[in-house]
């Protein structure tokens, strides 16, 4: 088997189906909620697990509504929803949804529930049965809006855990913290500077001074002071000077180019020609 293409989805408020209700039905509605999807489950026997979960999200959809905010993105969150049918598995199950789940205890079960989706070009994932998947779920770490994923191509769960181990020592939750207030300066930075290059310069300098105070502990924040000097910086003119060819100079200011004449004059290695005139 090949290597499965790495995609990200936005999958916030999308409708997925999970067929099952054990166990690990249970881990997988626990990794769609914590992306915000809205999941149906459909099984004969449902976990206490997912009943408590999908009254939980329930309870919690209602009391945003009732707050006047349909969805929750204006206030930086994202939840999800569980719906629950405690009966078999039907065709019909499938309308509407991005993708599948088919994580019954039943072989046969979760391979017709495979052929249903596939012909209806819809993504579905059979638990322990690879050649009825068109896609995996990854082991994954998440902090805040930052997520890294491995796969093994279904190969080694075990070594991909063990990546996940050390991703986990790597991405902190002072790095979910950098992302969110790099996130937070963009439109700043796109109305202060003109060119990508010069944005770019700012983004590295805003990273490297947010990364050194994580490493000494200190908060990740810049004062207006601060953020200012950066500004500064980028926007202070600044001149380059190149020669090429002897007979051009080259001169930058701001990341503008302009050709100059010399008149045959050569400046190269800090020596200079008489230019001859007449």
């Amino acid at each position: 088997m090949m290597a499965y293409f790495p995609m990200f989805l936005d999958i916030e408020g999308k409708h997925c189906l999970v067929v099952g209700g054990g166990k690990v039905a249970l881990r997988k509605v626990q990794v769609l909620l914590d992306f915000g999807a809205h999941v149906t489950v459909v099984a004969q026997q449902i976990e206490k697990e997912i009943k408590d979960i999908a009254e939980q999200t329930q309870r919690k959809a209602d009391e945003i509504s009732s707050m006047g905010f349909p969805r929750s993105e204006e206030r930086g969150e994202s939840y999800g929803q569980v719906t629950i049918y405690e009966r078999a598995y039907k065709k019909n199950d499938l309308q509407d949804k991005v993708f599948v789940v088919a994580a019954t205890d039943d072989a046969e079960v979760n391979h017709e529930i495979a052929e249903d989706a596939r012909k209806r070009n819809i993504p579905v994932n059979a638990v322990d049965q690879p050649k009825d998947c068109t896609f995996i779920f990854p082991s994954y770490i998440r902090k805040k809006n930052v997520v890294g994923a491995f796969s093994s191509a279904g190969n080694s769960p075990v070594l991909t855990q063990y990546l996940k181990k050390q991703m986990q020592e790597i991405l902190t939750d002072e790095l979910g913290e950098i992302n969110e207030y790099m996130g937070s300066i963009r439109s700043t930075v796109k109305e202060s500077l003109d060119t990508e290059r010069e944005r770019k310069i700012v983004y590295r300098k805003v990273l490297q001074t947010l990364l050194e105070r994580k490493e000494a502990g200190e908060d990740i924040d810049l004062s207006k002071r601060e953020w200012q000097e950066i500004l500064d910086g980028v926007k202070s003119p600044f001149i380059e000077m190149k020669v090429r060819h002897g007979n051009r100079k080259k001169e930058v200011i701001n990341g503008s180019n302009k050709k100059i004449k010399t008149n045959g004059c050569n400046a190269r290695h800090g020596k200079r020609k008489p230019c001859e005139s007449g």
